[in-house]
């Protein structure tokens, strides 16, 4: 049949197709940067791990926590746009969320910087795949302990909030996102540094992957 989309082969199995997995990273950075939605307005206070992140990776000086939240068209200059790599909106700010795997480049300023990537897939089943999410922050050595508050590591602090916010979610039958070494020996939290002036941490999340395109289904 020509509507096969596996013409001229037949799939025999229903293995898992790892539904939507090509929508995560926009999902992922759409949730916490925490943008506002219809019946829906990010609350302005601290009150919550993602308010507190947004102000954790837009304001640089002491007491970000103390800022203001940053606005949507704040948020939005923060996210890489690979048609514009060397011109962000905010040429004070520079990009800081970048959803891929970016190389650090040479730095005029002192930043703080969020990678977000897909890391390691795990087959378990058929039907059923372990994703390890990475999460890499970096922070010049300036700007990591200058928050002026009793968390002295800035990144550190960042890692935290993204956990906070992710573990145990669920984003639209994506899978629900995971913090334990059990189902995906990945998972962790170690420091690092690059070349240059820059520390922090790699976080590594899970979720699992369940269903096929036809039909999808979910779960941690």
């Amino acid at each position: 049949m020509t509507d096969n989309p596996y013409f001229p082969y037949q799939k025999v199995a229903d293995y898992t197709t790892i539904p939507d997995a090509e929508t995560l990273l926009k999902k992922i950075v759409d949730y916490l940067l925490d943008f506002p939605m219809k019946g829906y307005t990010p609350p302005s206070d601290t009150s919550t791990p993602r308010s507190r992140l947004s102000r954790l990776l837009y304001y640089d000086a002491p007491h970000p926590l103390a800022q203001p939240l940053p606005t949507p068209a704040q948020k939005i200059s923060m996210v890489f746009d690979p048609e514009s790599p060397d011109v962000p909106p905010d040429k004070d700010k520079g990009y800081r969320v970048y959803p891929m795997i970016y190389p650090i480049q040479a730095e005029s300023m002192g930043r703080t910087s969020l990678k977000i990537f897909m890391g390691y897939a795990k087959p378990v089943s058929p039907m059923r795949v372990e994703q390890s999410v990475m999460f890499e922050v970096l922070s010049n050595t300036a700007l990591e302990g200058n928050q002026a508050t009793t968390s002295l590591s800035r990144t550190y602090q960042i890692c935290v909030e993204i956990v906070r916010a992710l573990n145990g979610v669920n984003m639209e039958g994506v899978g629900g996102f995971y913090f334990d070494r059990r189902q995906l020996t990945d998972c962790g939290l170690e420091p690092i540094a690059d070349k240059s002036q820059n520390v922090g941490y790699r976080l590594t999340m899970g979720l699992t992957f369940m269903g096929s395109e036809d039909e999808t289904s979910c779960g941690c």
